[in-house]
């Protein structure tokens, strides 16, 4: 069965009433009572909020309720559903509303101690009657500063050094091609390439919907995806490299210039398409916590994390101010003879 959880409303009432005054369910209680309906409107007006209700998700039947009244939880299952996890399943919605909620039970109902304990509740105390049960609440220290605050600080190192505007940290030069790609929308377009080159970067123009086209030149240091504004500038890392109007992908792999160990961005003067990146490499979120982000578009994972980003900001600080581009060594291989890419156009 698959359960839901409800707020609690006045159409539940007589259902909560008949089942706290259902024989088998009573047993487990301290008060055996059987409760009027007079009475439980009378009470259920001032508690109503204190209660939550559970029902099958297919077939809307009820199947009990949970409570916690001054922080004292109260929980009962119809007995034909009893045994098929409902009881535990109340009890962890009601700690997402009620987290200091504590268990009252009979030191001889060894069923209900033994659904606390299931729960993760520790007994705190006993007495001659009744032991106590309570979930400790693991609780997280407020951070001051948030550590992404170093991917910001790396990216506005490499925009500096570079003469770009905007720099957007990812996780390898692969997917700022691919998220450059997306961001110009390239579905059913076809991409000029160099036939040597790495293979990533015409699997990163089929991911995003284009068409690779191989033409056979020489290229050194960077060459542009046409007719895209977008520049594979894996091979180099230099001051004041950047071309105006460009999404410049860099590389900081192992072999790079800047050898952080895995790693890209993208440089570029777009506020706009800068703010998109930033979104699309973090499954559309913005810097606020995804619970209270409202997230309206569809993104991927491929952020660079703060440890990465510390790596590369310590690395700037030694980095030279005029660099050379990386060669290839013993040259790229001819992506047009393997398999995958035979059926795509050669100019």
């Amino acid at each position: 069965m698959k359960y839901k959880i409800v707020k609690n409303e006045e159409k539940y009432w007589d259902f909560v009433r008949r089942l706290r005054n259902n024989n088998k369910v009573q047993e487990g209680f301290i008060e055996k009572v059987n409760i009027s309906e007079q009475d439980q409107n009378r009470y259920m007006k001032n508690h109503n909020d204190d209660y939550l209700i559970c029902i099958d998700e297919t077939s809307n039947e009820l199947i009990g309720y949970v409570g916690s009244v001054d922080n004292d939880i109260r929980v009962a299952v119809n007995p034909i559903y009893q045994g098929k996890g409902a009881a535990k399943f109340m009890i962890y919605e009601l700690l997402k509303v009620f987290p200091e909620s504590y268990a009252k039970v009979f030191t001889n109902n060894n069923a209900s101690i033994a659904l606390f304990k299931s729960c993760g509740f520790k007994e705190v105390m006993y007495d001659s009657k009744f032991k106590y049960f309570k979930k400790e609440i693991q609780k997280f220290k407020n951070i001051i500063n948030n550590p992404f605050k170093i991917v910001e600080m790396f990216e506005e190192e490499v925009a500096n050094y570079t003469g770009a505007p905007y720099a957007v940290a990812v996780d390898s030069c692969t997917n700022a091609i691919f998220l450059s790609c997306m961001y110009e929308g390239i579905t059913n377009k076809e991409v000029i390439i160099p036939n040597k080159t790495y293979l990533s970067v015409p699997m990163s123009i089929i991911h995003a919907g284009g068409k690779p086209v191989f033409k056979n030149y020489e290229w050194s240091g960077l060459y542009k995806l046409e007719p895209l504004p977008i520049i594979d500038s894996a091979k180099r890392l230099t001051s004041n490299m950047y071309v105006k109007g460009h999404f410049m992908c860099l590389s900081f792999h192992i072999k790079k210039t800047l050898a952080i160990g895995k790693g890209g961005m993208i440089l570029t003067d777009s506020k706009e398409a800068s703010d998109w990146f930033k979104k699309a490499r973090y499954e559309g979120r913005s810097a606020k916590n995804y619970k209270e982000d409202n997230i309206q578009m569809l993104g991927w994972n491929m952020y660079m994390t703060p440890q990465v980003a510390s790596h590369g900001l310590a690395l700037m600080q030694n980095y030279p101010m005029n660099m050379a581009d990386l060669g290839e060594n013993e040259g790229y291989k001819d992506l047009k003879t393997n398999d995958i890419f035979k059926n795509y156009e050669q100019i």
